[in-house]
Formats: structure tokens, C-alpha cells, sequence
């Protein structure tokens, strides 16, 4: 069995890498709907700073909602180079 390294992990788990991903559900009338979109393997790092793109000050709490717009605005990308969401707004 080969020795297990950081690097070797790494590669393994693809941090950094895009991953593929369908999306299905129903437009407002209730067509089924269904799209490719990237998602990106987030380093325990960018998890755990998630919330930066917030610009909280260092008291100031952050709710759920914003955690999870962050998250989506990080990881969720239409193309390797093109985010999905362009910013907390959207």
C-alpha cells in the first residue's frame, strides 16, 4: 500500500478542482427544467473564511441566510472562470 501524503490527499479529493453537476427542477409553470452547472471542491480554508466576502466587522454576527449566499456565490460556478452568482445580491 502506498504512503499517504498531504499532496496525495489533496489530488484525491480534487480541492480546488470543478465538479460537473446537472440541476433539475420545475420553471413557474411547472415545466421540468434541467441545466449543467460547476461546482467548485472548497479547501477547509476557504470554508472556514467563507464569510469574508461579507465584510463583517470582527463583532458582527452573520446570519444563516448570508452563510449559505456566501457559499453559494464561492462555490457555484457557471464555467471554470465565470462564477454564477456575480455578487451577494444576485
Amino acid at each position: 500500500m502506498a504512503k499517504l501524503t498531504l499532496e496525495k490527499a489533496k489530488k484525491a479529493v480534487g480541492i480546488g478542482s470543478f465538479v460537473e453537476k446537472t440541476i433539475k427542477f420545475r420553471d413557474v409553470d411547472g415545466n421540468p427544467f434541467e441545466g449543467e452547472i460547476f461546482i467548485k471542491v472548497l479547501s477547509s480554508e476557504e470554508v472556514a473564511n467563507i464569510t469574508d466576502i461579507l465584510k463583517l466587522k470582527n463583532d458582527e454576527k452573520h446570519t444563516i441566510d448570508q452563510y449559505r449566499a456566501a457559499m453559494l456565490i464561492q462555490s457555484i460556478f457557471e464555467g471554470e472562470d465565470k462564477p454564477f452568482f456575480p455578487d451577494l445580491k444576485s
